[in-house]
């Protein structure tokens, strides 16, 4: 259970940092 708790949370992070780079690229190409 711990290892799917843990699992689950790396994909969450991985899920953000998706995001977050997605986020930056529309603002990059809304400044330019």
């Amino acid at each position: 259970m711990f290892s799917f708790y843990s699992r689950s949370v790396e994909d969450k992070m991985s899920i953000a940092r998706d995001l977050r780079e997605k986020v930056w690229l529309l603002l990059e190409q809304k400044l330019c």
